[in-house]
């Protein structure tokens, strides 16, 4: 659940890390509006994501270039196999050090909102549904974890 609110929370400042300030103030849009962020938690807010802008960008264009050599050498007839071990491991090294960027980046920016602030931002996330866009392996999920629930449910009582 956290998880989710901190990944749209990332999510906005990975927009922000693209688009010039002005282009989008996630903390002035609908979302963030009536959690009303006080002008020094806005502050606050600029500050933390301007300090993770240009690396933001740094380890997502790593991260293109990795996805693009994996996909080149996969796409030959032939793929030499240390190659695309070596290709295997830059990816999973762009990608996990821009997870661990976007993550150190939202604990900051979640520190910035009250408890209370937070709360209103839980109540406003999206919830995740099974649909067509979700993957397989997430419906799987979803799915399993519907039936541990009613698993742990207790018994309804008996009537008298």
């Amino acid at each position: 659940m956290i998880r989710r609110i901190l990944f749209a929370l990332l999510f906005t400042g990975a927009l922000f890390a693209q688009a010039p300030p002005e282009f989008f103030n996630w903390w002035d849009s609908p979302i963030a509006r009536d959690l009303n962020l006080t002008d020094d938690q806005k502050k606050q807010i600029r500050s933390i994501l301007q300090e993770y802008r240009d690396r933001l960008i740094d380890q997502r264009a790593a991260l293109q270039k990795a996805e693009a050599q994996f996909a080149d050498l996969f796409a030959e007839q032939s793929p030499n196999p240390a190659l695309a071990s070596q290709a295997i491991e830059r990816l999973a090294a762009a990608r996990s050090e821009l997870t661990k960027t976007m993550g150190q980046m939202t604990l900051r920016l979640r520190a910035v909102l009250t408890p209370e602030q937070f709360q209103e931002l839980q109540k406003r996330r999206p919830r995740m549904q099974p649909g067509p866009m979700m993957g397989p392996r997430m419906r799987e999920f979803q799915e399993f974890r519907k039936q541990r629930m009613e698993q742990k449910r207790p018994p309804a009582p008996a009537p008298i």
